[in-house]
């Protein structure tokens, strides 16, 4: 804020000392040297006003106080938030010298500026030597100034710098002097907070157009009507158009944002929300281009505006492609000879005495392996196909209880190996179930190999199954680690897997495949869970 004259006339007259002003008649008048004052932080609060470079602004109020005062050096410091010196300017006979902040920090730390800005007001000195807030250094012998005045620079309630002037002799400065010092100061501490606000300001905008012009991303500025009022360099390359072109466009004509996300209204858009989906653009050409889209509403001066940021998911949804078909290639090759190597060691175990339990005894590990990789190979490819709404389940009426049991046999083997007890628990009269049969009995044997992983030596593995409100209720519960409560819901997700060194290691598909499978004959699966108590998996499935 800059005052204007009447304001700053008015301010001086209620201000400034008696000698200035000469009230001894009626018909006051302002003598000459106060008339000449006033004229001088007229003059010097028009020059302030003008400049908002601050350095420059420095060295211009230390030159225009030091003519002012008559003043033989002197220093003007701005001091940051933390209280330290961050700028300034250092002169002698008006000139104003280079320095460092080294100089500039040592003026304020062994000088009298640090007790003005500690104290917050002016002083003045009439003999350096005599007052103990003046603390020369020693080594300082080629200047022995006599007198000085220190003020404050203050904008509203913080102390925004501090302005010194020394003379050689004693008994130099006046009281006159220290109030046309501290009218100088005042005016110059809004000048300097006003120069600081537009250095951040500037500095703010700097880095907005850094980040802005220079992002990978596409970014579009909208007005809440929609249309484009600017647009990053990645924008113009990533549509075709030139920035002219893209200020003359819809955001609408180009993106059409989700509906689920994006109200049709965007003056109904929470500033405090930032939304993100995958959507579609279309470039100059008519091309339809896969993005990841980010809304966001932000205030921008006055008004109000819709950044969107529009990142180019091209590449990584070919790789997406590219791994489903390798990866479903790769099973796909995989299913055959598997085949061939179940159906051989199924011959082999017919072919081979059951009395030779040597024999026998391999081949049901080499049977059980090779079952175990053809179940991953199908719940892989099924996985691939719940998740892209491709799969088709083969449902059948079925017994949940002779599923259950048909999972335990699998897995007593290796449950047994690892000295660990299985047992059932299931509640007579259970309806039947239409499912797809062999899908379900992947989703328990997952869930059964699972329990057996965490599971000590000499534990239980409690399967039941129960009516539970309407559905059919299956669970799975081990004596292992237990999983966090953040982890409860993640542990469904692909490729997540339990960090721990203790924790045995995999994919992290198996899980996932479970939700899938579940989720596809209209069921729900979660896991109730204690750290250091083991864990309960249960899944729904409607009763047929």
């Amino acid at each position: 804020m800059v005052l204007a004259s009447w304001e700053l006339l008015w301010w001086c007259l209620n201000h400034a000392p008696a000698s200035y002003v000469n009230l001894m008649t009626p018909n006051s008048t302002i003598n000459e040297r106060t008339r000449s004052s006033l004229e001088l932080l007229y003059s010097i609060s028009r020059e302030l006003a003008a400049q908002l470079d601050l350095r420059e602004l420095l060295q211009r109020i230390l030159q225009l106080t030091l003519q002012a005062v008559g003043s033989a050096a002197g220093s003007i410091l701005v001091i940051d938030e933390s209280g330290q010196a961050s700028e300034g300017a250092i002169a002698f006979e008006g000139k104003v010298h280079d320095h460092s902040m080294e100089q500039l920090r040592d003026t304020y730390e062994h000088g009298l500026a640090g007790w003005v800005v500690e104290n917050r007001q002016a002083v003045l000195i009439e003999d350096t030597r005599k007052d103990k807030r003046w603390l020369r250094k020693p080594e300082e012998q080629d200047f022995e100034p006599g007198s000085a005045i220190s003020v404050p620079l203050l904008a509203g309630e913080h102390v925004v710098g501090v302005l010194t002037l020394v003379r050689r002799q004693a008994g130099l400065f006046s009281q006159d002097d220290l109030a046309l010092a501290t009218a100088i100061a005042d005016q110059a501490g809004i000048a300097v907070r006003n120069a600081q606000l537009f250095e951040e300001t500037q500095s703010a905008r700097q880095r907005y157009a850094s980040l802005f012009e220079d992002n990978v991303d596409s970014i579009l500025i909208s007005d809440l009507e929609g249309n484009v009022t600017d647009a990053n360099k990645r924008a113009e390359s990533f549509l075709g158009y030139t920035i002219e072109q893209i200020g003359q466009l819809s955001v609408f004509s180009i993106h059409q944002p989700d509906d689920g996300q994006v109200p049709g209204d965007l003056t109904q858009l929470d500033p405090s929300q930032a939304i993100s989906y995958d959507g579609l653009v279309r470039d100059s050409r008519g091309r339809m281009l896969p993005v990841e889209v980010h809304v966001k509403r932000m205030a921008i001066g006055a008004g109000s505006f819709i950044q969107w940021i529009l990142r180019d998911i091209s590449e990584r949804l070919e790789l997406a492609e590219l791994r489903t078909d390798m990866t479903s290639m790769i099973f796909h090759d995989l299913r055959s000879p598997l085949g061939n190597i179940i159906s051989s060691l199924e011959v082999l175990q017919s072919s081979f005495d059951d009395d030779d339990e040597t024999i026998q005894s391999v081949l049901s590990i080499a049977s059980r392996s090779s079952r175990r990789a053809s179940r991953l190979v199908e719940s892989l490819l099924d996985l691939d196909r719940l998740e892209t709404n491709r799969a088709v389940l083969n449902k059948t009426e079925a017994s949940i209880g002779a599923l259950i049991a048909e999972a335990v046999d699998e897995i007593h083997p290796t449950a047994e190996a690892r000295g660990q007890f299985l047992r059932m628990n299931l509640a007579p009269s259970l309806p039947a179930v239409s499912m797809d049969v062999d899908m379900i009995r992947r989703v328990l044997i997952n869930l059964l190999e699972n329990a057996v992983k965490y599971t000590s030596a000499g534990d239980h593995i409690d399967v039941s199954a129960e009516l539970v409100d309407d559905q059919l209720e299956v669970s799975v519960r081990d004596n292992g680690p237990g999983i966090s409560e953040n982890d409860r819901d993640r542990i469904f997700d692909k490729f997540f897997r339990l960090s721990g060194e203790s924790r045995p290691k995999g994919l992290g598909l198996g899980l996932a495949f479970c939700r899938l499978a579940v989720e596809a004959h209209g069921g729900r699966i979660w896991v109730d869970s204690e750290e250091g108590r083991g864990s309960t998996f249960k899944f729904t499935l409607p009763p047929s």
